[in-house]
């Protein structure tokens, strides 16, 4: 308990720890969105839709959960990794489904992983932007 008249945390409190919580952020990811939509030309070859690059950065990359979640693709079954993703607090808004493509990691299977993300969380102190994102499976690419 603080004593009177005090706070246990500072007004300015996110402000001043959000540096530490940058320099603890060893990946770098590319964060890019739909910019447009898809065209199909008069062959009926289908061109994906343009990406916009919404933050080029550092993140810290982690598990979020240890419940194995999968599907059954052909005969196979792949587990849906789900991850936290944490970038720079003043980042530009990220939004649900946009694409978080990792570019560099200090663990050799997460380069060219890509990750949908599902949520956006907030919280009563932020230090960093806190995603929520899914692995995007390759089939899904395309």
């Amino acid at each position: 308990m603080p004593l009177p008249s005090t706070r246990v945390i500072g007004p300015r409190w996110s402000e001043h720890h959000r540096p530490a919580a940058t320099g603890s952020q060893t990946a770098v990811v590319r964060i890019t969105r739909t910019a447009t939509d898809g065209t199909t030309g008069g062959d009926g070859t289908w061109t994906p839709p343009a990406r916009t690059t919404v933050y080029d950065g550092t993140a810290r990359i982690s598990p979020h959960t240890s419940e194995q979640r999968f599907v059954i693709v052909g005969d196979r079954r792949t587990v849906i990794r789900e991850c936290i993703v944490a970038i720079e607090w003043d980042a530009a808004e990220v939004l649900i489904e946009d694409l978080v493509e990792v570019v560099e990691a200090v663990d050799p299977r997460l380069p060219g992983v890509v990750l949908r993300v599902e949520d956006v969380q907030g919280g009563s102190e932020q230090w960093e932007r806190i995603l929520v994102a899914t692995e995007v499976l390759a089939a899904e690419r395309q």
